[in-house]
Parts: C-alpha cells; structure tokens; sequence
C-alpha cells in the first residue's frame, strides 16, 4: 500500500471489514466515506467508484505476495519447506480479506470484474505457487514424479475452503482442473 496516498489507505483500511462483513452490493460509498471520516466528494477523487475500491484491495493482495516473493531469500533446500509455509500464510492471508458474500455480489454485479478475479486467483496465484513447486523440485525437496499441476489445484482449494469454510457450495469442476 505505499504507492497509495493517505487518504487511499484509509479508504481501503475501512472498505475492506465493510465489504467483508455485509457484501459488495449492501455497502454504500455514502457509508465508506463516513467510516474513513472523508466527504463523499472526495471519495470519489481517490476512487472514481466502488469497483475501483475492490480492484485496489486485489491489487494490494497481489503486492504483498509479490513483496513477499520478492523480499524474502530464495530457498534452499533445508529452508524450502518453511518458505513454502509462509508463503501459503502470506496467500492465505491475502485471500482471506475477501469474503464470500462480498465474491457472491460481485459475481452477480459485475461479471467483467468477476473475470478478473477469478482471472487473478488462478493465474497469478497459482502461477506463483507453481514456480515455488518447480523450485522445490529443483532443489530435490519434491518428488519429481508429484504432478504440480493438480498440487496447486488441491492446494488453492484447501486454501479456499479453509479461508472460507461457507464456501463449499462451490465444488471444484473439470474447467478449474482445466486451467491448471
């Protein structure tokens, strides 16, 4: 969030508990504005829309992955099994900021957004996780003969459904498998 200006992080800081708690559609700008202590008017300087609060809340998901990536030493393999640990806490921790009704109301406001989520959840998160998967192949840590594909499809879906247990009205179909 240190790209973000102050008044950008507040925002962001109150938005997400409100969208987490009561879902995307049931919380106003008019209520964002008046938790983070700001007009209306300016709300809207700092994000135009509501659409444009939930796409930075992901795309602050998504820094503190790659920072995470990027700040914390490469593997060994004596180190792996930790690293990979933490990473899943980091992505877990990510992915727990958006709950299920605030993914359900989106789903059915927006399904350009919804797109671009699911877009998100499964390419640059299970992109990530692969390429540790590769690492720790390389370093000896994994079986070689452990297909990484499906490894990162059970991990995401254990992830989910540990994040959030409400979601298992969603199973997992062929085109998630698909996609891996």
């Amino acid at each position: 969030m240190n790209s973000l200006s102050p008044v950008q992080r507040q925002v962001l800081q109150v938005a997400m508990p409100l969208f987490f708690r009561f879902g995307y559609n049931r919380v106003t700008t008019e209520e964002i504005a008046k938790e983070a202590g700001i007009s209306k008017k300016t709300l809207y300087e700092v994000f135009p829309s509501k659409l444009d609060i939930v796409i930075q809340l992901f795309k602050v998901a998504g820094r503190t992955i790659n920072h995470f990536l990027a700040e914390t030493p490469q593997p060994t393999a004596e180190t792996f099994a930790t690293y990979l640990k933490e990473l899943l806490r980091v992505t877990a921790q990510a992915n727990a900021t958006f709950s299920r009704p605030m993914i359900k109301d989106i789903a059915q406001t927006d399904r350009r957004l919804m797109s671009r989520i699911d877009q998100f959840r499964r390419t640059f998160l299970r992109q990530r996780l692969l390429e540790v998967l590769q690492k720790g192949r390389a370093l000896g840590v994994l079986n070689p003969n452990i297909d990484l594909g499906v490894t990162v499809t059970a991990i995401g879906c254990v992830m989910d459904h540990l994040v959030h247990p409400d979601a298992t009205d969603q199973p997992l179909n062929d085109r998630e498998l698909d996609q891996t």
